[in-house]
């Protein structure tokens, strides 16, 4: 009696295993696919996995409302709508495949190899990853997480909210309209970052780091560190330190007029900026430039030159990085 009821208790565990266990489903008709089931709750969804095999890339998906799928990964030109039901784990896009999410829910999203996602909406459990030329528009909507961007990847933020860090690696490049984002905003490794509007608590800039900053506003603080640069695109830029204001010209570096903190391996220079951004947001922060000591390189925060100076500093023109000693 007590070897059958092991066994039994062996079988239901397995039995709940088997079902717990994604399968994989290849779909590569070409045709079209609407999803308003649970079916594949706990599967794979592969579409037009491989173009040497797929008889006719490019199979349309459509994920509505009561749809329920564990994974859904798309390839080589095909398409996916989401207005609603649930991906339970990853989204993967790849090879020229697009993907557009409008209401619903996803848990995290992947996106590699040329792959385009647009979101206008719905719910993103946990993290957004972009590599390899990929490209994301984000209109509205949360993301839960952070977003993190690289091997020359690109978002478009203009509204909705990202409740952890906006982060770019690898020549990435940022360009933020609108929207929140809760933590920080950062480049690393020859990242652009282009802020004309939304929110960010914190802005930072490392490892040669292009930031140009000419709307929007920044809650806490931002920091330029190793051989980055930071743009400020406005007027009536002044710092004051120590409770002494000093007023700022065009091509104004802020470390000439910083003060210098020594703290053996981390020396910086620090301060308050204010000024009126081009967009009319007001600029009132803290500041800080690590150019020094353990993080010796050319980092700055420049007043923007004029106009026909900034034509040239977008083509590699003109260097207004200079090293302290």
């Amino acid at each position: 009696m007590k070897k059958l009821i092991v066994l039994l208790i062996v079988l239901s565990i397995f039995a709940i295993n088997s079902t717990a266990m994604a399968d994989d489903f290849y779909i590569d008709d070409g045709g079209s696919l609407t999803i308003d089931h649970a079916t594949w709750q706990n599967d794979r969804l592969w579409f037009d996995y491989d173009i040497y095999t797929a008889p006719n890339p490019g199979t349309h998906v459509d994920l509505v409302t009561n749809g329920v799928v564990y994974d859904l990964r798309t390839y080589n030109n095909s398409s996916l709508d989401i207005s609603g039901g649930t991906i339970r784990d990853d989204l993967r896009t790849y090879g020229n495949s697009t993907a557009k999410i409008s209401s619903g829910s996803v848990n995290f999203i992947h996106a590699w190899a040329n792959s385009d996602i647009e979101i206008t909406g719905g719910t993103i459990g946990d993290t957004v990853n972009t590599w390899d030329n990929s490209t994301v528009k984000i209109s509205n909507g949360l993301i839960g997480d952070n977003f993190q961007l690289q091997h020359n990847s690109t978002v478009y933020f203009s509204g909705g909210s990202i409740a952890g860090n906006l982060q770019g690696w690898g020549d990435a490049v940022i360009n933020i309209s609108g929207g929140s984002v809760e933590e920080y905003l950062r480049g690393n490794h020859n990242s652009t970052i282009n802020m004309l509007g939304g929110s960010v608590n914190h802005l930072a800039a490392y490892n040669d780091t292009m930031v140009y900053l000419s709307g929007g506003s920044v809650g806490g603080s931002f920091n330029a560190h190793d051989d980055s640069i930071i743009y400020l695109d406005g007027s009536g830029f002044a710092i004051t330190i120590d409770g002494v204001t000093t007023s700022l010209s065009n091509g104004d570096m802020l470390s000439d007029f910083g003060k210098l903190i020594d703290g053996g391996s981390l020396v910086y220079y620090t301060g308050i900026i204010t000024g009126t951004l081009a967009d009319g947001s007001a600029l009132n922060d803290e500041f800080t430039i690590f150019n020094m000591g353990s993080f010796e390189g050319t980092a700055d925060i420049i007043i923007i030159p004029e106009p026909c100076s900034l034509v040239l500093l977008s083509l590699g023109g003109l260097m207004l990085r200079r090293r302290k000693t």
